[in-house]
């Protein structure tokens, strides 16, 4: 009875830490344009469970479903390309092409073409 109760409290303990470590995680997520899915959630609760010692854990469809109904998430699907790709990245890109683009007009076959 004792080994019971201690295991229901241990196995509580962790999947509040796994919870814990998956609100965290979906919400790194979401500010930095990171599209997230149950495969990937799956695969970190797996993660945050191997860290808190316990290798038994199956991040199934049953933990997902109960996750978010405990942590009221939502899946919705993403339509189209906007936010898919930091801004950052985009401005980097752009400086980066103009400067690739004013080599190639130094080359002497870009001159000769002039």
């Amino acid at each position: 009875m004792v080994r019971q109760l201690f295991d229901i409290l241990t196995k509580k303990k962790i999947l509040d830490e796994v919870d814990k470590g998956l609100k965290n995680f979906i919400y790194n997520c979401n500010n930095t344009g990171v599209t997230v899915n149950s495969i990937l959630l799956k695969e970190k609760a797996k993660e945050l469970s191997e860290k808190s010692g316990q290798f038994e854990f199956k991040a199934s469809n049953g933990y997902l479903h109960n996750f978010t109904h405990r942590s009221s998430f939502c899946f919705k699907n993403i339509h189209g390309e906007s936010g898919s790709v930091n801004p950052d990245v985009l401005i980097s890109w752009k400086v980066k092409l103009n400067e690739l683009i004013e080599i190639l007009l130094e080359l002497p076959i870009a001159k000769s073409k002039n």
